[in-house]
Formats: structure tokens, sequence, C-alpha cells
């Protein structure tokens, strides 16, 4: 009787979680069914929808892997946004399937999948979501809300009537002609800067009227979709720059290279001509005025332009290439530069800005200096980082910026908790500040956001600062910020192809904090390690660079003393006496970059980057891991075999520093392809040996069993025994 009510309450649980099972199962299904994917747009329809509003318009084929991979995130993205999409923004999620449509597809332009389109009221194609959005729900959210805070509210760009009219507040870009390039290349009739792009169009096919024209109406823009992508990435930075354009800081212009050709090619623009007409981007440049010509500036576009790309480098262009005379407080307000820092947990700060100073003697100043900044000005604009430079005459105040920032960092922010007795407590040492920091003028000092380390050039003489190749070279060496994140665009900054050996060294290392994203709550935590281990360890170089300068003083001091004491050459004694110490903090040796990445890209950079003996699974957020830049070694536990994580900072920095200064030995990053190829091939060889030894083994004992096979107890056969034979006989 027991058994049989155990039985019947066993199945009775099984029922109800089973039809939980169900329920949840159907809930799933009802929700869909409530809440179901809307109806695929056609050529009948996509018009008629694309009237009003804003749309992202996903054009699919359903035989492209990719689309099929995304079809479920695309899916989840529309359930668990459509509605406030379409509640808050006016913003619909619609798609196309270029199958069953291709006409519709072949007259949007379609040429490849999947293809996620941004339109306006009246169908107005405004962007795509290119290479630099992920193909996520996170990737898709960022792409409207970038596309939502460039063009919505502007009541210029849609009518009342739904139709587009254009957008009046980027019909600023006019047409400009060879006489009038010409001339403003030689630095006449141009007195404010000109932002140009340069097309590969015709001035038949691109006329003044026709640059702000609809991709369906436009030939030119039908038969190079980039080009149209390209325009509206133009207006949308235009509207970036609309405070510079009100203040007449500014004009835009645009030149058809194709019928221009020869001013095109002797201006070096790209790719014009090509016959790859889907993949033809137009060229950028600022011309500058200046009655000296040589005053363009060539935009070094990248390949996945944004917005944002072309309006911050403009933005950067116009402030910093007159050479104005600056102050100290002028450069505070535009960058965050700091004296003191908090020795405690907060918002991460923005550590984006590096500015470069040449501080000068206005009584020492000669045209020649201003050559060296025009000179750098090509090389600073080259480059992915937010730099700026600047000259001043402010030198009292930037010395003073320098002496308050090193005291600050040795005698507060660097002895994070210990006692004010521990004899371990960093103490400003003025030896050592001069002997990084004495110089004469003119000298390029660097100034990063957020940081109080200030690197510079010392100049003994007034042509170490007129040499641009050297002053070029050191901004090199010190353009990274204190952290930058590591992302598809900065992985290569972070992690270079190989090693440039005049502006880094093969000792330097680089810090990766892994961020957990999702808990946001942790992230001060992580921004306050990074500050400070980047701050102790500069500390810590510094304390050993200037114990090598003071080991080589002493050495030579002793060796002068040792040839007075012998009544050596006065000539010898002056020689000794001249030999140039090295500058010991000049060079890059040991350098520390730091990068924080959100532990979700993990695998996707450990593929990327060739981490292949880097287990992702076993880190989280708030861990950190040591790699050497140029080599193949890594370390993520500390000198007692610990990890390394946000909770232990110092010991973070005595791993750095044991690597750094005493070679402390780490794993390996990936094994090397030759040697995984050495080991393949010797595992194959023994593999060959091994079988052909068993074969071998195997065919004895056949033999030896089929020779005694039948002989009696005693091994002889008893036909054999009176033929006086052997056993194997």
């Amino acid at each position: 009787m027991r058994a049989t009510l155990v039985r019947l309450f066993v199945v009775l649980i099984a029922f109800t979680a089973a039809g939980r099972g169900l329920s949840e199962e159907d809930n799933k299904e009802a929700k869909e069914d409530t809440d179901p994917i809307p109806d695929l747009l056609n050529a009948e329809t996509f018009d008629s929808t694309l009237a009003t509003g804003y749309h992202v318009v996903e054009f699919f084929s359903p035989y492209c892997p990719h689309c099929m991979h995304f079809k479920p995130t695309w899916e989840q993205f529309y359930r668990d946004n459509h509605r406030s999409l379409e509640s808050e923004n006016n913003l619909f999620l619609n798609q196309v399937d270029c199958i069953s449509s291709g006409e519709l597809c072949d007259r949007e332009g379609i040429r490849y999948f999947p293809n996620i389109r941004f339109y306006s009221a009246g169908g107005k194609l405004l962007g795509n979501m290119g290479t630099n959005y992920a193909r996520t729900a996170e990737g898709l959210g960022t792409f409207c809300d970038d596309q939502l805070s460039l063009w919505s509210g502007d009541e210029e760009e849609s009518g009342s009537n739904g139709k587009s009219r254009g957008i009046s507040s980027v019909d600023v870009t006019s047409l400009i002609d060879k006489k009038q390039l010409v001339r403003m290349l030689s630095g006449e009739g141009i007195t404010k800067p000109m932002l140009i792009s340069f097309w590969p169009s015709s001035d038949k096919q691109l006329k003044q009227e026709q640059f702000q024209g609809d991709h369906k109406s436009v030939d030119f823009f039908k038969n190079y979709p980039r080009c149209y992508s390209f325009r509206n990435l133009w207006n949308g930075a235009i509207k970036g720059l609309s405070q510079q354009i009100s203040k007449d800081d500014i004009s835009l212009g645009y030149f058809n290279c194709g019928s221009n050709p020869t001013l095109c090619d002797s201006l070096d623009i790209r790719n014009w001509d090509s016959q790859d007409q889907d993949n033809v981007v137009p060229q950028i440049m600022m011309i500058l005025p200046s009655k000296d010509g040589g005053n363009r500036i060539v935009f070094n576009q990248p390949d996945s332009l944004t917005i944002q790309d072309i309006s911050t480098w403009t933005k950067r262009l116009l402030d910093i290439y007159k050479f104005e005379d600056v102050k100290r407080d002028d450069i505070k307000k535009k960058m965050g530069i700091v004296s003191t820092l908090k020795s405690e947990p907060g918002d991460i700060p923005d550590y984006s800005e590096v500015s470069f100073v040449l501080l000068e003697d206005p009584e020492t100043h000669v045209p020649e200096d201003d050559h060296v900044l025009r000179q750098l000005l090509q090389p600073i604009m080259d480059m992915r980082e937010n730099v700026y430079l600047y000259r001043s005459t402010d030198k009292a105040a930037f010395l003073k910026l320098l002496k308050d920032q090193e005291m600050a960092l040795e005698n507060n922010y660097v002895n994070g908790k210990l006692d004010k007795e521990s004899p371990d407590r960093a103490k400003f040492s003025e030896e050592m500040f001069a002997a990084r920091t004495l110089s004469t003028l003119p000298m390029v000092i660097c100034i990063k956001s957020n940081s109080l380390i200030t690197p510079v050039l010392k100049s003994f003489s007034p042509r170490d600062t007129r040499n641009p190749t050297k002053v070029l070279n050191f901004i090199r060496e010190n353009v990274s910020p204190v952290a930058r994140p590591l992302t598809p665009r900065t992985m290569r900054t972070v992690f270079p192809h190989r090693l440039d050996a005049t502006v880094a060294d093969k000792s330097e290392k680089v810090l990766i904090a892994l961020m957990d994203f999702k808990k946001p709550k942790d992230l001060p935590d992580v921004g306050y390690a990074i500050s400070y281990i980047y701050h102790k360890f500069t500390y810590l170089k510094w304390k050993n660079q200037f114990s090598k300068l003071e080991k080589e003083r002493n050495a030579k001091y002793s060796k002068v003393a040792d040839l007075k004491e012998k009544d050596a050459d006065y000539s010898d004694i002056m020689k000794t006496m001249s030999t140039k110490i090295p500058g010991v903090f000049e060079g890059m040796d040991n350098d520390l970059k730091i990068a924080y990445m959100d532990i979700e890209r993990f695998e996707y950079f450990k593929e990327r980057l060739g981490w292949g003996n880097i287990i992702p699974d076993s880190y989280k957020g708030g861990d950190f891991i040591v790699f050497s830049r140029f080599g193949n070694t890594f370390w993520d536990k500390d000198l007692n075999g610990e990890a390394l994580n946000v909770g232990n900072s110092d010991s973070v920095v005595d791993v750095i520093a044991a690597a750094s200064f005493a070679k402390l030995k780490g794993e390996t990053i990936s094994t090397p392809w030759f040697k995984m190829t050495l080991m393949t091939i010797l595992a194959v060889v023994a593999l060959v040996l091994g079988i052909r030894t068993i074969h071998k083994i195997l065919r004895r004992r056949r033999l030896r069993a089929n020779r005694v096979k039948g002989l009696g107890i005693l091994g002889v056969d008893p036909d054999l025994q009176s033929s006086g034979l052997g056993k194997f006989e």
C-alpha cells in the first residue's frame, strides 16, 4: 500500500512538472503569437510603410549563412525594443527578403547581406550599419541610438507632409572648380580653413543641385553606393561642426576629380579613378590659409569611417593649426590637466586627450621654431589618438605644474594606504626631478589628461627641439594615454604587428584590465586600480632609471679621480670628464601601456591576437593580465601564485616591476607555429616508429607460434624424434 502511494506521488510530481514545462513553452509561443515579427516589406509596401517616421530595415537572403546566424538576434531585439522605439522615437523595425523582392533590393542598391539601413520619412536613406557596429543586440541598439541622436528632431530633415525636403543645415557644401582650388592651394583667396571632399564624379554627374539628392534619383549615387553612404556621413559630420560653421571658422566644399584628373593625381587623391565603383570612397583634405603654400592637410581616414572620425579630426585641426601662444590655464580648460588625484575609487576619468607643448622663451624665438611646428602638423593629424600640439611662452606656470605633479605623485598618490611612518613611503626627490626635467628652452612637454606623469623632451641646445624628426619621435613615444579601451580599432595600436625600434622597445609591457560592464558598481574600483598601477609603476621605473644614472655618474667621477691620482695627461682627464652619460629618462625601456577590455569580448580578442594558451573562462571582471607587448609571455599570478585582480593592486605593480627589472619568468602566450610543426613531425615519426615496433613484435610472436605449433610437451615432434633434428630445425 505504501509503495503504491509513493508511486502515485512520483507520478503526480512528474505530471505537474511536465505541465509547468508545457505551460512555460505555451507562454513563450503565446508571447510570440501576441508579438509577432511584422510582415516582410516588398515592392508594393516598402514606399508606403516608409512614408512617415524613421525605419531600420534589414535586407537579407534566406540562403545567406550570416543572415541565418543573425536571425534570432534580430527577432529578439525586435521583441525587446520595438514598442519603446515606436512610442518614444517613432522608429520602426522592418525586413526585406531580397530573394522574393529582388527588384526592390536592386532599386535600393543592396550589394551584400545582411545589409542594415536607417531611413527617414519618405524612404530617404541616411545611414548604414557598418563594420564598426557589432552584429549583436547591443550593436543594433547602439546603431539606432547613434542615428536617432544624429537625425531626430531635425525639423528641416522631414516636412509635415512626411516627404524628405533635404537638410538645409548641411546645404553649406559648395562645388569647387579647378581655378578656385588652385588659388587656395597657392594661399590666395582663402581667409579661413576649407574642408574639401574629393569625389570620383564629373561636373555633369554630380552638380551642385544634385549633391544633396536621393540615392534613387541621382544616377551617380546608384552607381557608386559607398559615395552615397559617404555623403550621409559628410552631412552628419557637418551637423557636428555646426558651432564652428555658425562662427564662420570653416567653410566646406566638394571637388569633382572626374572633370579634373590631372589635378587630383598631382594631389595624390587615392583611387578616385578606380574601376571598382562599389568600393570607391571620396577623400578629405583641409586647406589652411597660408601665404607660404604647402597648406593642405590630408585626412588619413580609416576603412570603417564614422561621422565622429570626420568631425573630431576637423575640430582637432581647427584647434591647433594657428599655433597661437597659449597659457597653462587655456589648456587646462581644454583637457583634464591635474596637479592632484583622488586616493579613492570614483568615476572612470577621461584619459583620451594628450597634448604636447613647445615651451619657448620669447626673447630667443626665431621663425625656424614655427617652421618645425608646421612640419609636425600632418604627422600629428595622421595619428588616431586625440592628440594636440601647442606652443607657449608661459614657461613658469608649466614648470610649476611639473613640480606640483611630481610632488603629489611621490608624497601622496603612490603611497596608497602606507602608514605615514613607514620606511617604504615614497618621498619627493629634488635630484630625480631635476635629472628628469632640467632643460634649456625651447623644450617639449607631454601632458596627459587625468595623469600626474608628464614626460619631457629635454633640450641642451636649440638644435634639439628644432629637429622635426627628434620631436616627432618623442611625440610618437608618448602619445599613448594613461589607458584606453581595447577595441577592434585600437587592437593593433595596443599590440602592434611588429616592433618599431625608433619609438618603442622590446621590453615594453601591456596591462589588460578585464571589466564586467554588467556590474557597473565594480567599475570604479577597476578604474582607480588602473590609475594607481600606472602611476606607481612609472614612479618605480623613474627610480630605477635614476639609480642607473647615479651609477653611471659615480663610475665617471671615480674614473676621473683615478686619472688625477695617477697624474694622467690633462687631455685624458678632460676627455673622460666630457664623456656623455646616456639619457636614461629618454628611452622607452620597460614602458607600460594599459588597456581595459570588456570581458564579454575575451574570446574575440583571444582569436584575433593569438592568445592560444590563455583560457577566458578562468578570468572574471576585475582581473588583470600582464603581456609582453612584443614577446610571447604573459603573467596572471602574483609573486605568491595568486590571481592578479583589483583587490591587490600593489601585487600587480610588483609583478610588472619583477617582469621588467628582474626578468620574472612568465607563461607562454601561444606555441610558435614552427615549434608546433616540429612537435607534430616528431609526434608523427614517433607514432610511425611505434607502429612499426609493435608490428615487428607481433610478427615475431606469430612466427614463433607457427614454429612451435604441434610440438610435443618436450618441444620435439614425435615424428622427427628419430631424425636427430633440433627443436627449430
